[in-house]
């Protein structure tokens, strides 16, 4: 979020109509310095075809507060 006014994700235009949009999310606890854990998130948006070929994908990550 911290990079969200500053960052902006590009879709392409694509030739062939987009079908599938997939969605994934998953964190982890990253050690940070003087000993502290955080939770770290990541999360995907792939595009598909309609023969299941990924057009493109838009990758974002944060970590939490």
């Amino acid at each position: 979020m911290a990079k969200e006014t500053v960052w902006k994700p590009h879709t392409p235009e694509f030739d062939e109509a987009v079908e599938v949009v997939s969605m994934s999310l998953d964190g982890a606890m990253v050690p940070m310095r003087g000993g502290v854990w955080r939770e770290a998130m990541v999360g995907c948006i792939s595009l598909y075809d309609g023969e299941g070929q990924r057009l493109h994908s838009i990758y974002l990550g944060a970590c939490a507060q």
